[in-house]
């Protein structure tokens, strides 16, 4: 398991093993950012040496397949689950109702309300909630690992 470091400025270094992260500990030059993952930070000043690391990402429906590799090493690895509570095919939808419902109890204790279904425009651009909470969840999986190592480069797979 490696530990991840940050300068004392919030860059991202390379990843460290945990006997070397426990002895800078041990010693002061370090602090404990976070638990999970373990992250330390630089106190003192330090040289930012990085190495380019490649994070590829294979797509899929309902997992999302990650590695965080440099020319001769593989920094971490694994599998994001997308939301399916077992029961619930569809947990977006089940939300977006949920929501629908409310707002129409908000709307019906108002008075001589003018309809509001037959004047709505989409725009070009939109696509479904599902596919946007989708594509969100990859979009943060990319931020979360960038803020925890200095990746020069995404690859992902072709849907």
């Amino acid at each position: 398991m490696k530990v991840f470091v940050l300068s004392n400025s919030g860059k991202p270094l390379m990843p460290t093993t945990q006997g070397k992260a426990r002895k800078l500990l041990k010693s002061g030059k370090c602090k404990i950012v976070k638990h999970s993952p373990f992250t330390i930070k630089f106190i003192v000043d330090t040289k930012e040496y990085v190495q380019d690391i490649t994070l590829g990402i294979d797509v899929g429906y309902s997992h999302i397949g990650f590695s965080c590799v440099s020319k001769n090493k593989e920094f971490i690895s694994g599998t994001l689950e997308q939301e399916s509570n077992g029961t619930d095919k569809n947990p977006t939808k089940t939300r977006m109702d949920e929501r629908a419902m409310y707002r129409r109890n908000r709307r019906s204790r108002l008075r001589y309300r003018e309809c509001r279904f037959d004047h709505r425009k989409r725009e070009d651009s939109w696509i479904t909630p599902s596919m946007k909470r989708k594509y969100l969840t990859h979009i943060n999986l990319i931020n979360k690992l960038h803020q925890l190592m200095p990746i020069t480069k995404v690859v992902i797979e072709k849907w």
